[in-house]
């Protein structure tokens, strides 16, 4: 089995994390292919941990950005991987990975059966993604979904049908992400009691829609003039971010953490989670809100909705309408006992559905119904 990551950050390098937890006992031997390029603070970790259950890994270099030179170099040097690891299954994760692992294949006397994880498709950066990912996907054996939702809209592109996707839902370590008193993580962060804290996890990027964490922030102050709204994470919108919200005299409200090391005090001392992603493919940082006990208010998009079904529904709202995020925000501030029953239901639902055990059975059946066929 050999993995093939281009995205050594943000969800999808947190999904071959969970891949490496969840190897263990797999009758598979697993390599890895990485680049760094846009490798995060979390990667190192990563590849330790690889390295010290025996995963092979192979350094290659690939950029996000499509440029005929480097990608024929990026496909030539892991055609080279392959002749040397000769695997049975290639397991390709995000856009970037699937079309170099996928077009270094043709013409293999010997290729392996090739599974390709979307991450989400990268349909929503411009029409000529969707033409590449069509091309593609004939050269697919399996897709491995993260969610129902980028299952369904694998279908929806007629890029596979129903038969030749599998969902892989990530695991969550509902241990290791627990309830948190709430007090202790404030103290801990130097953050006052009883003041209101609105927080956003991830990548300072489009995707993720920072801009428009700051406008929910801004409308929000207007009710609860003491809330603190921290965004942790980091990427290229941050001199955008930084710059609105100086210019909206918001520095004393609004604040950027940068990447941290253990994010689990920060989810522990807010009142809620705010998701603005425009798309997801499954959205960690909800699961993880929910998995410590504390309720989120996030778009509704793929992977989104898998997580918050039923009474978590209510708190969904469509990418952009920023009032119903700030509504929904309200609902929540005002509530302690619906901020605590949401929090409970939410730690229920991600005991039940997102474990290790139940990834690693998903997994290893992919595997095995692709090498059958």
């Amino acid at each position: 089995m050999l993995h093939v990551l281009e995205a050594t950050l943000g969800g999808t390098l947190r999904f071959i994390e969970d891949i490496l937890e969840c190897s263990a006992g797999m009758p598979f031997s697993m390599g890895w292919v990485y680049a760094t390029h846009r490798a995060n603070s979390g990667f190192p970790h990563a590849l330790k941990k690889a390295l010290s259950i025996g995963w092979d890994t192979f350094r290659l270099e690939m950029t996000r950005a499509v440029n005929p030179i480097s990608d024929t170099r990026s496909i030539l040097a892991l055609r080279r991987v392959l002749d040397e690891y000769r695997p049975d299954i290639l397991h390709c994760h995000s856009s970037k990975a699937g079309a170099i692992g996928r077009i270094a294949t043709i013409g293999l006397r010997r290729r392996p059966k090739l599974v390709y994880t979307p991450n989400a498709l990268a349909v929503h950066l411009g029409p000529q993604y969707i033409l590449a990912e069509r091309a593609l996907s004939p050269r697919t054996d399996c897709f491995a979904a993260v969610s129902q939702g980028e299952c369904e809209e694998i279908v929806s592109y007629k890029l596979g049908t129903r038969d030749n996707i599998n969902v892989i839902s990530p695991g969550i370590d509902t241990q290791f992400f627990s309830p948190r008193d709430m007090n202790e993580m404030r103290r801990l962060l130097g953050i006052p009691e009883g003041v209101p804290v609105m927080l956003a996890v991830g990548r300072l990027s489009d995707q993720k829609d920072p801009l428009g964490f700051v406008e929910v922030a801004r409308q929000l102050l207007k009710s609860y003039p003491t809330l603190r709204a921290i965004w942790v994470g980091d990427g290229e919108r941050r001199p955008e971010m930084e710059h609105l919200i100086a210019a909206s005299g918001l520095t004393q409200s609004v604040s950027i953490a940068g990447w941290q090391t253990d994010v689990r005090p920060y989810l522990g001392a807010c009142n809620f989670l705010l998701s603005t992603s425009r798309y997801e493919s499954f959205g960690y940082m909800v699961a993880e809100a929910l998995a410590m006990q504390r309720p989120a208010v996030a778009t509704r998009v793929n992977g989104t909705t898998d997580i918050m079904k039923d009474d978590l529904s209510s708190f969904l709202y469509t990418p952009g309408s920023y009032g119903d995020a700030v509504a929904l925000a309200r609902l929540i501030l005002a509530s302690p006992h619906l901020e605590h029953r949401m929090g409970v239901v939410g730690r229920e639902t991600i005991k039940n559905r997102f474990s290790h055990a139940q990834m690693r059975q998903s997994l290893q059946n992919c595997y095995q119904q692709v090498l059958s066929q």
